[in-house]
């Protein structure tokens, strides 16, 4: 098992070792494809799932508004006898 300082040196080794791997790639010519295409693929997925997001919040919406349009119908009656549930 490796003690503290080598676990330290070990990490401090791999996190030089990724970000040369990273500049190189970034540098490149056909790294820097790769980069842009993720980024967009990243992009499209982003706004697929805000807009997702969106229409389930506008269904949501829809039910609640449904539910209490039938709420307003089947109420305690208490307007009609002066009770009420405040």
């Amino acid at each position: 098992m490796m003690g503290i300082d080598a676990k330290k040196a070990a990490i401090l080794a791999a996190t030089f070792f990724l970000g040369g791997a990273a500049y190189a790639a970034v540098t490149s010519s056909v790294g820097r494809r790769v980069c842009v295409s993720l980024v967009g693929k990243g992009l499209k997925l982003k706004d697929g799932v805000a807009c997702s997001l969106v229409t389930a919040k506008e269904n949501i919406d829809d039910i609640v508004a449904e539910a209490r349009q039938q709420n307003d119908g089947s109420c305690c009656d208490c307007e009609e006898t002066g009770n009420s549930r405040a």
